[in-house]
């Protein structure tokens, strides 16, 4: 399968997902994502967002990045979002809530990242191609700023850099 970019490169990716990781890693990230689920669905019907287990699985949940930067990063933004976003004079409830719409946000960037080993939106690059007619624009005007050179000569005339 390939795309092509705005500027001629043709990107060719295969169906493939990103990286390969041991099965046993994923099932264990559907258990805790499902465990999210049946926290919810048993939840105390008069505070359904106050279980603990949600915190505890969100933070679980960042280790699966398999990169400590972004695990912490991903911590750290947390705990700047439920500085910043959780209404101190609100009530317990309200503030459950609160917390438990930020442990949402964070585990969407967790799911974001882990697109890599799940392979639904990113596919893994095996060659990029640049069009043709830019390599040689590149190659004539010095580089990846060859637009700018070109341009300010009055070089390039509508359609000249297209392949077509």
């Amino acid at each position: 399968m390939a795309r092509i970019e705005k500027d001629g490169t043709k990107i060719y990716q295969t169906e493939d997902r990103q990286y390969k990781v041991k099965d046993q890693l994923l099932n264990t990230m559907f258990d805790a994502i499902h465990g999210y689920k049946e926290i919810i669905v048993t939840a105390d019907k008069e505070d359904p967002y106050g279980d603990p287990r949600l915190d505890a699985l969100t933070l679980l949940l960042t280790t699966f990045t398999l990169s400590e930067d972004e695990c912490l990063s991903l911590i750290d933004e947390r705990d700047r979002m439920m500085n910043n976003e959780i209404d101190d004079s609100a009530s317990s409830s309200t503030q459950n809530r609160q917390m438990f719409n930020i442990n949402i946000k964070i585990l969407a960037k967790c799911m974001a990242n882990f697109d890599n080993y799940f392979g639904i939106k990113k596919r893994q690059e095996i060659m990029r191609v640049k069009s043709p007619a830019i390599e040689k624009a590149e190659k004539e005007y010095g580089g990846e700023d060859y637009l700018g050179h070109m341009f300010a000569g009055g070089y390039a005339e509508e359609g000249e850099l297209s392949d077509d």
